[in-house]
Order: C-alpha cells, then sequence, then structure tokens
C-alpha cells in the first residue's frame, strides 16, 4: 500500500478548498474559505480501491455562498455550539445581544462557521496535516460588543490511513475571563433503501443521559435515555427521528463512544473524542440524507445555564478561560469496514 500523502488547493476566495490525499484512495477536502469545514471524507470500499464512498455529506458544488456552512460537512462551532436562547446574556456584570440567526429567534452556533480561515502550516509528512486559524477581533465583524473577549481557534486537520484528526487549540487572547464552549456538526452521509427509509443504517451511542428540552432549549432537567433516544446499543435508524442533546457520555476502552453503519456500502464511522466534549447531540436534517452526531464541550444555551445544569445536576461544560489559557481538544473519525451481525 502507497502511503504518500499530498496536499493541492484549488478555488479562490469562499470557494477555496485544500484535498489532503494519500496512495491508498483516502481524501479529505477542506472549505478552508467557508469556515474550515472538512466537507468530504472518503475512502475506498472495495479491496481493489477502485471504489470510493464519502462518509460525510454536502450538497452539490459546496462550498457555494448559497449553500448554509452549518447544513453541509463539519461546520466548527465556536464559541458556542448550539442556541444562545434570544441571542442574549450576561457575564460579568455586562450584557450581550447577538443576532438571532436561529429563525429569528435565539442565536446559533458561533461566529466561524462561514468565515475564511488563515493557514498556519500544512505538512506531508508522515501524514497529510492542515491547520487553520480563526480570531473573532481579526477575522469576522463580530466584535467585543457581541462576545466579552478576543480569542483565538486553531484547528489542524490530520488525514492519515483510514483517520481523520480534527485538533483544536483555544487561545484567550482577552485580559478577562471569557466564556467559551466548541463543538463540531458533522454530517455523515446515510444512504436510503429503495423505500426511502434508513434501515440499511445504524447508530449507536454510548450517552447515559438526555437533556430535557424546551423548544430547543434545555430546562435544567436530565432523564435516563429510554425508548427511542436510547442508543447504547447499535441499532437501525429506519424511520426514527432525532434532534436530541445527551450527557454522562462513556468512554469504552476499546472502539469509540460513538459509532455509524451503513451497510449499503460496508462501512462504519466510530467517532471518538477528548472526554471534555461532555455532551453530544443527534440530529437528522429532514431531508434524510445524513445523520449528525455533534460532540459539544457544553450544553446548550450554557452561558445562561450557569456552571451546573439545575440543581445539582451536571456540569453545564462552559468554559472560563482566564486570560492568556490555552485549552486543546481533540475529535477523531475512523472509517472501518462493517458487515451484517460483526
Amino acid at each position: 500500500m502507497d502511503d504518500q500523502y499530498s496536499i493541492t488547493h484549488e478555488g479562490e476566495g469562499l470557494e477555496h478548498v485544500a484535498i489532503l490525499r494519500n496512495g491508498n484512495g483516502t481524501e479529505a477536502r477542506v472549505a478552508v474559505g467557508y469556515g474550515f469545514n472538512v466537507f468530504s471524507f472518503k475512502v475506498p470500499c472495495n479491496e481493489e480501491l477502485t471504489e470510493q464512498a464519502d462518509v460525510l455529506y454536502a450538497e452539490p458544488g459546496f462550498p457555494r455562498a448559497d449553500l448554509r456552512a452549518t447544513a453541509n460537512g463539519t461546520p466548527i462551532l465556536v464559541p458556542f455550539p448550539n442556541r444562545i436562547a434570544g441571542g442574549k446574556f450576561t457575564y460579568n456584570g455586562k450584557s450581550y445581544s447577538l443576532p438571532c440567526n436561529d429563525h429569528g429567534v435565539n442565536a446559533i452556533h458561533g461566529f466561524a462557521f462561514d468565515k475564511p480561515w488563515r493557514l498556519v502550516k500544512e505538512s506531508t509528512v508522515g501524514a497529510a496535516t492542515f491547520v487553520g486559524e480563526f480570531e473573532l477581533n481579526r477575522d469576522s465583524s463580530f466584535t467585543l460588543d457581541h462576545w466579552p473577549g478576543n480569542f483565538r481557534v486553531r484547528c489542524e486537520v490530520r488525514l492519515q490511513d483510514r483517520r481523520l484528526l480534527q485538533r483544536f487549540f483555544v487561545t484567550n487572547l482577552a485580559s478577562v475571563p471569557i466564556p467559551f464552549g466548541l463543538g463540531t456538526h458533522p454530517y455523515f452521509r446515510m444512504p436510503p433503501t429503495g423505500d426511502g427509509s434508513l434501515n440499511n443504517c445504524e447508530i449507536g451511542s454510548l450517552a447515559q443521559m438526555q437533556v430535557v428540552l424546551d423548544k430547543t432549549i434545555p430546562t435544567g432537567q436530565t432523564q435516563t435515555v429510554a425508548g427511542d433516544a436510547e442508543l447504547r446499543e447499535m441499532r437501525p435508524i429506519g424511520e426514527r427521528k432525532f434532534d436530541d442533546v445527551y450527557t454522562g457520555i462513556e468512554h469504552p476502552a476499546e472502539g469509540a463512544p460513538h459509532a455509524l453503519a451503513d451497510f449499503t456500502n460496508h462501512l462504519g464511522v466510530e467517532l471518538d473524542h477528548s472526554e471534555a466534549f461532555l455532551y453530544s447531540v443527534v440530529y437528522i436534517p429532514p431531508h434524510r440524507k445524513a445523520i449528525c452526531i455533534e460532540p459539544y464541550t457544553c450544553v446548550t444555551n450554557a452561558v445562561n445555564m450557569g456552571d451546573t445544569l439545575g440543581h445539582n445536576g451536571p456540569p453545564t461544560g462552559l468554559w472560563h478561560l482566564t486570560p492568556g489559557e490555552v485549552r486543546t481538544v481533540k475529535i477523531e473519525l475512523e472509517v472501518v469496514t462493517v458487515k451484517r451481525g460483526s
């Protein structure tokens, strides 16, 4: 097997894409100009390496200005994943107001998902490694009127064999503490069967608790996962719908806390991440061509929830970064071969 790695570029501006490859037919594409979004991860699906399957979903033509960054690929969500209720919060005695880009009701998914990122480093030694950077005050129209202080996020994308690693380095550039949360929103491609169902696709996720929501915002209560929300064993997706927030994520000694299986292409995805990702969201978009397992360091609306979810509940996961503090977390996808009954 040829493990020679390469990185090439195509397009300009918003449509600037970096293509990471290795010699065994594996390829990842990163929308550098549109949120540093990894929107394609193709792997061979036969031993002859003559056919590829893409385990990530993006609409044809992505990245493009008329295609939503948060509806394709793997959007990066900083400094808050999911929603802030009403787009308003108070931190250290000062009130902040954000644009309500969630149907005019809430602020959603942070500041970086559709912005151009700056290139920091690329390397093809031992792997295809590509690093991008986003800084609030330098790379966006958002200012200290929207967030308590400036910050920088670096994302390292590393392609090696059939693994794709995203490693994040978050730095508080302000002279005061700032709140922070990080998440990604990967859309995993799920081929439907002839009847339009997802009976040929399975999901498993080792979360013990489900966050109770009121119109997408946590109430402060949790409950044990049960019924259709129970994912601790691999189960067919079928006709089920998901838009659920989970916590109490177990990390097994072997394998990963989240897994998907696509028996049409005989490919599975194991999704692993740092234990700092205390929450996950499972979501199926209305078109049902994909399913999302979204790792979050904090719960939805964490900046308004405090440090615990309800009275004596689990930690919300909200980071309070001190001046100059750096935190590092990682998310890793591994593609494996799956067969029924395996």
